[in-house]
């Protein structure tokens, strides 16, 4: 009998802490901005998750890490639906000058803990394609999808059209180039093997200058001494 009670007595007990336990988590959850926050499924540009209304998974620990290392090229192999697109995506919102006002995005997260890395937020123009839209039933169709990937790097980076750090001349090669993407689709159809080499330096030279572009634009004028541009 007296057993019995000691036992019963027992059960109470644990049975208040883990009532006050799951009181405290309720009070934790009611003060947390993230309550009301979903997994979404197929959400991969890091702007989404700046609402609060998704679940994010800090990795912002990967652009501290990845800015110590001495490698001129980063493979990143992972299945799919590992968060590798929204990686990149990532990290061009913090380079990418276009989001230099906008800090918020990142004071919460990881990588503002790292003085190095929050010195250079904003700093660095970012140059994005992706291919994974590049889906097509034959060769010509993938070609034709790969091209309007680069017409979009084109218009993403449109203002370079009204730099004053580009010369009229650049300007035009830079209009040139991006419609040249916009009809290079058109020209792949029914294009011979003997000709896709012609096809490709022709690519090759148009993310060149872009690339030429985007430096002459963004960097400062020291910075472009020390590199030997103009």
């Amino acid at each position: 009998m007296f057993l019995a009670f000691e036992e019963r007595k027992q059960l109470i007990e644990e049975k208040q802490r883990l009532s006050a336990y799951l009181n405290g988590l309720k009070s934790i959850l009611k003060r947390n901005p993230y309550l009301d926050a979903k997994v979404g499924l197929g959400y991969d540009n890091f702007l989404d998750f700046t609402c609060g209304r998704q679940f994010y998974v800090d990795k912002t620990h990967f652009i501290s890490e990845w800015m110590r290392s001495d490698a001129k090229v980063t493979l990143i192999t992972r299945p799919r639906r590992f968060g590798k697109t929204t990686l990149f995506s990532t990290v061009e919102t913090f380079f990418d000058p276009k989001y230099a006002k906008h800090p918020e995005y990142f004071e919460k997260l990881c990588v503002w803990k790292d003085k190095k890395s929050r010195e250079m937020f904003g700093k660095i123009s970012v140059i994005s394609v992706s291919f994974g839209s590049c889906k097509g039933m034959n060769y010509e169709q993938s070609m034709k999808n790969m091209m309007f990937s680069f017409f979009e790097m084109y218009e993403k980076h449109s203002y370079l059209q009204d730099s004053t750090e580009l010369s009229e001349s650049e300007k035009q090669q830079f209009t040139e180039a991006k419609e040249s993407f916009l009809q290079a689709g058109e020209r792949m159809t029914g294009r011979q093997s003997s000709g896709y080499a012609t096809f490709y330096t022709d690519i090759t030279r148009c993310c060149q200058l872009f690339l030429w572009m985007n430096m002459t634009h963004h960097c400062s004028k020291r910075i472009r001494r020390g590199i030997g541009m103009r």
